[in-house]
C-alpha cells in the first residue's frame, strides 16, 4: 500500500545483507526492526488486530452476548441509492453469494449504476479466478435491479445509501416500514445524521441500526 514503511525496510534489511558484512548486516536488520516497531503504523495495525477480534466477542447493557446469541439469517438483501458507496456495497453482498435487490430513484440512475456494478463484478471475478476462486456474477437470482419498492417485500436486510439529506431518508424509511416484513433489519449508512430520528419515522425503531461502509464499500474491511 501507497505510504506503508514495511516493504521499503524489507528491501534495505536484504540490500543490507548483500552489501554489507554479516555483524554490520544483522546490526542494520534489528535497527530497521526497531524503527518499525516503534512506529505509528505498527500501533495502529496492532490495535485493528486487537480491536477486530476483540469486536467478536460483544455485550449487551441487556444481557444478551456472542457465545448464546442467534444471529438472524441474511438470505436476501436490499440496497437503495446507488452512487459510488451503494455500488460498493451492492459488489460487497454480491461477492459474499446474497442476493441483492439495488434500488434506485429513476432509470438513467439504475442504467448507470448497472453498468458500473457490472463492471466492477466482472474485474472482481477475474481477480478471484486468479487466486483459485469463483464467483458466478451471471446467476440471476444474485443480483436484481428495479425501480420498485414492492421488490424489497421479502428482503432479510435493507441498507440505505442515498445522499445525507435527513427529509429524503425519512421518506425512503416511511416507504420501507410498508414494504417490508416485520423481522426485517433496516440500515442507513448515514455518517452524521441522528439514527434515532430517522428510525422514529418507522414502525418498528428497534429494527434500525447505522450501517456506515468506510469507502470503497467493496473493498475496506470497515463498517
Amino acid at each position: 500500500a501507497a505510504g506503508c514503511l514495511s516493504p521499503e525496510m524489507c528491501f534495505r534489511a536484504v540490500e543490507a545483507s548483500v552489501y554489507l558484512p554479516f555483524e554490520e548486516g544483522i546490526r542494520k536488520e534489528k535497527e530497521l526492526f526497531l524503527t518499525l516497531f516503534t512506529s505509528s503504523q505498527a500501533k495502529a495495525l496492532q490495535y485493528a488486530f486487537f480491536a477486530q477480534r476483540i469486536s467478536e466477542k460483544w455485550m449487551l447493557p441487556n444481557g444478551a452476548y456472542w457465545k448464546t446469541a442467534n444471529p438472524q439469517p441474511i438470505r436476501k438483501a436490499a440496497v437503495i441509492g446507488l452512487g459510488t458507496m451503494g455500488q460498493g456495497i451492492v459488489v460487497s453482498l454480491v461477492k459474499a453469494k446474497i442476493p441483492v435487490v439495488a434500488l434506485e430513484k429513476d432509470k438513467k440512475h439504475l442504467e448507470i449504476a448497472k453498468k458500473a456494478i457490472k463492471a466492477s463484478l466482472e474485474r472482481n471475478a477475474l481477480r478471484m479466478q486468479q487466486k483459485g476462486k469463483t464467483l458466478d456474477i451471471h446467476k440471476s437470482k444474485l443480483l436484481h435491479f428495479t425501480l420498485d419498492f414492492g421488490a424489497l417485500k421479502d428482503v432479510d436486510l435493507v441498507i440505505e445509501a442515498v445522499f445525507e439529506d435527513m427529509v429524503l431518508k425519512k421518506e425512503i424509511f416511511c416507504k420501507l416500514s410498508e414494504v417490508c416484513k416485520p423481522e426485517t433489519v433496516l440500515g442507513t449508512n448515514t455518517s452524521c445524521l441522528d439514527i434515532d430520528e430517522i428510525a422514529s419515522i418507522t414502525n418498528r425503531p428497534q429494527q434500525v441500526i447505522g450501517t456506515h461502509f468506510f469507502s470503497p464499500a467493496h473493498v475496506m474491511k470497515l463498517i
